[in-house]
């Protein structure tokens, strides 16, 4: 009997303690999602008010103190019924323009919206008061007006009108009991509902507000007139961080659990009565229908625990609750296999992914030393280039010096790129316009023989450096060009997918943005499919291939938080799938007007810090023949004491991110600190990362990437320069 009856007896209680705590939840939530209801309400008016007010503060008659204004003021009260006044007052305190005609002379000055906006400069709020001018209850908020020279000029302010914000508060569909208050940021009631729980003007619980404050989650305890309610408070904050009002909700919680009071009586009545009925069928039922069958999945869970993953109960799995059970451990089973089979590709990743960050390794460093190398190279070609006519003696060999140099470059880009380590320009683009844009292109590389077809399903938005995402393009379809010899068709296909809160093995979690490149080739091999994305693995013949496309594919995808998958079985074709994270596209900017070429000369002083004495030396040729002062230094120290022993101004540091002693990041905070107005333009071969992957840059910073021109370091000098 006590077998049988304490545990059901136990489950019963448990139950109404969970539905208990269940009621009591959904009740708190009912209670935060109100307040936070009247306080986005609220939020909307406070957020209004600062984009009046900001449009008042740009208007010529308000900056030029003129009462002119008024008449451009006055509609917005008949526009705006919540509105109790518009205007703006003179430092001094006093009102020179006003919607609400003014009987007479007002001065403002003592009012703690005025005091606040003058002294942070900025939006701010006041609370509960009696308008000066209209006689009504108000809330103001101020917002400083700023002159042509930027001298404060005038303070805008506008007021709600609490009357309209009580019957805001009536109107709420709130159900009976459910109090509201809504105060200022010192506690003061500005509308209550109902009525009877307290009037404007009045504080609101000193004791209780200090507690809603101290909590972010709802809140049960006795109120003012005694009540227990659950209490939750939400804030409302200016866009400037600043608190300008605060909600608080109550609800109250007399009636929660009287229903199931009643329902636990009435199921343990009924439980007493079906357990004894339940125990002698147990006692005849239970070696049949429990005990057998118990001793199956004890023996199943053996062979389990003995590494036979593959065991299964052997039992049919009724719709009883062992039934449930056996499906439920023939299933786990099953999910053992699954797992150990996810846990074989896991490992295969993770193979992958050490091999990726060796290579990453290895690329930083050759990309800091090669890049310098390169810089030197291009920039003595070039400088031969530009004193060589073409037909000259030597020129052809310039020429040529600066396309190896140029092809070296762009090698270095693409290991880079495999590492996941090159400098990305990411921008919100949409998949399909990305294709649509290529179609014709890769028609006139693919030659005739080879038939394009795109297909869009969906926009697919992507925020992905759309030169990189044309490379990859470009790539995938070359691939396919070469898988199909005899011709063949071609389709891109763009769609989305939902990858789901966790994505699967490989996925990205949540929305996805797919774009599909397949081929009708010869397909790829099984044991070839494993190396896919391998650096310098290829199937194709000396000369012709680097092995360094589809890593290189496969490093930018990545890097912009995506995957790539390949699908092929040999005659059947082949199909890679890149998967990136959905974003939505960024609104279109207006097309600017062509701005001019900007001259790249000029007469500054430029601190050039590079350790690399080739590199320095292009650097300061270079920047001596536009015209500039250059003060050169080849180690952080050296570059102090350079700016220390200089007594005229330095507009420009151009400084290596990684220097000896210390890198060019935190030099350039030195630097900066020391000469007020100092710009700062770096130089790095790989986006100014460290070999292990952790950034030595802020993001945004301006950057000259290594290799690079003349021409190019020039531009980015001036740009920074001048500010651009």
């Amino acid at each position: 009997m006590l077998v049988a009856v304490v545990p059901a007896l136990a489950l019963q209680l448990q139950a109404a303690r969970s539905e208990r705590q269940r009621l009591l939840r959904d009740a708190r939530e009912t209670a935060h999602t109100r307040a936070l209801l009247v306080a986005e309400q609220q939020q909307r008016a406070v957020d209004g008010i600062h984009g009046l007010l900001l449009a008042i503060s740009r208007m010529a008659e308000v900056r030029a103190r003129s009462p002119a204004c008024n008449a451009s003021l006055a509609p917005l009260l008949e526009a705006a019924p919540a509105y109790a006044n518009v205007g703006a007052v003179l430092p001094s305190g006093q009102v020179f323009c006003t919607a609400f005609p003014a009987a007479r002379p007002t001065n403002l000055g003592d009012r703690a919206f005025m005091r606040r906006a003058i002294e942070t400069g900025r939006f701010a709020s006041g609370g509960y008061t009696v308008s000066r001018l209209r006689g009504v209850l108000t809330m103001p908020f101020g917002q400083p007006v700023w002159g042509d020279r930027g001298e404060l000029a005038a303070v805008a302010f506008a007021s709600l009108d609490l009357a309209a914000l009580q019957r805001q508060l009536e109107g709420l569909p709130l159900p009976p009991g459910v109090t509201v208050a809504v105060m200022d940021r010192e506690g003061v009631q500005l509308a209550v509902r109902p009525a009877a729980q307290g009037q404007a003007g009045t504080p609101f619980d000193p004791a209780l507000l200090a507690r809603l404050a101290a909590r972010t989650d709802p809140l049960d305890l006795a109120g003012p007139d005694g009540v227990e309610r659950i209490y939750a408070s939400a804030p409302v904050a200016t866009s400037v961080g600043e608190l300008a009002m605060r909600v608080v909700v109550g609800v109250p919680s007399a009636d929660i659990y009287g229903h199931v009071n009643e329902a636990v009586r009435r199921n343990l009545l009924a439980l007493g009565l079906v357990s004894l009925l339940a125990l002698g069928g147990a006692v005849l039922a239970g070696e049949h229908l429990l005990v057998r069958r118990i001793r199956a999945l004890i023996a199943a869970a053996g062979r389990i625990a003995r590494g036979d993953e593959g065991a299964r109960s052997g039992l049919r799995a009724g719709e009883d609750e062992l039934g449930q059970l056996v499906r439920a451990f023939d299933g786990m089973a099953e999910s053992l296999q699954a797992l150990a089979r996810q846990r074989e590709q896991l490992e295969e990743q993770l193979r992958q992914g050490q091999k990726m960050k060796a290579l990453g390794q290895l690329a930083g460093g050759v990309a800091h030393d090669f890049n310098n190398l390169l810089t030197a190279i291009l920039a003595c070609g070039r400088f031969l280039q530009e004193r060589l006519p073409p037909g000259a003696p030597g020129r052809d060999d310039a020429d040529a010096i600066v396309a190896a140099g140029e092809r070296a470059a762009a090698l270095t880009r693409q290991l880079l790129a495999l590492a996941r380590r090159q400098r990305l320009a990411p921008r919100f683009i949409t998949l399909a316009d990305a294709v649509r844009s290529l179609e014709q292109m890769l028609a006139r590389v693919l030659g005739e023989e080879i038939e394009v077809v795109v297909e869009v399903r969906a926009p697919g938005p992507v925020e992905a450096d759309p030169a990189q995402l044309e490379l990859l393009l470009l790539n995938l379809a070359l691939n396919a060009r070469d898988a199909m010899p005899g011709g063949g068709r071609l389709t891109l296909t763009v769609d989305e997918r939902d990858g789901g809160r966790s994505g699967g093995p490989g996925l990205p979690a949540g929305p996805l943005s797919a774009l599909s490149v397949r081929d009708t080739g010869g397909g790829i091999a099984p044991e070839v499919m494993e190396h896919l994305f391998e650096p310098f693995f290829t199937t194709k013949p000396p000369g012709k291939g680097t092995g360094l496309g589809l890593a290189t594919v496969y490093g930018f995808v990545t890097q912009s938080g995506g995957t790539i998958q390949a699908r092929s079985a040999p005659g059947q074709g082949t199909e890679f799938v890149a998967l990136f994270p959905r974003r939505a596209p960024a609104l279109a900017a207006s097309p600017a007007a062509p701005a001019k070429a900007a001259s790249t000369r000029g007469s500054e002083t430029v601190l050039l810090v590079e350790d690399d004495d080739a590199v320095r030396g292009i650097a300061r040729r270079a920047l001596k023949r536009a015209g500039y002062q250059v003060l050169d230094a080849a180690s952080p120290s050296a570059a102090l004491a350079a700016s220390r022993g200089h007594p005229g101004p330095i507009a420009l540091l151009v400084s290596d991110v990684l220097l000896p002693e210390r890198n060019g990041w935190e030099l350039s905070r030195t630097l900066v600190a020391e000469r007020d107005g100092l710009r700062v333009l770096f130089m790095s071969g790989y986006a100014g990362d460290r070999l292990d992957g952790t950034q030595l840059l802020p993001p945004g910073v301006p950057l000259v990437p290594k290799p690079f021109t003349a021409e190019e370091l020039l531009a980015r000098v001036r740009a920074a320069i001048d500010g651009r």
